[in-house]
């Protein structure tokens, strides 16, 4: 998963990089949440080690 974090070419928002994390966790893109609290959200319930597990959003 390559977020360029570090890249003279620019770096992603946090939106993004959010979005990115939330499939690679395995979200489909038509479950993303509509909003950043809610995705935020969905990272702490779709974390691995998180109660429910992966794709729990």
């Amino acid at each position: 998963m390559e977020m360029r974090g570090y890249n003279p070419a620019g770096t992603r928002s946090c939106v993004q990089a959010i979005e990115i994390l939330l499939r690679a966790l395995g979200v489909a893109d038509e479950e993303l949440p509509a909003t950043f609290e809610e995705q935020v959200g969905c990272v702490r319930r779709s974390w691995p080690a998180a109660p429910g597990g992966a794709n729990a959003c």
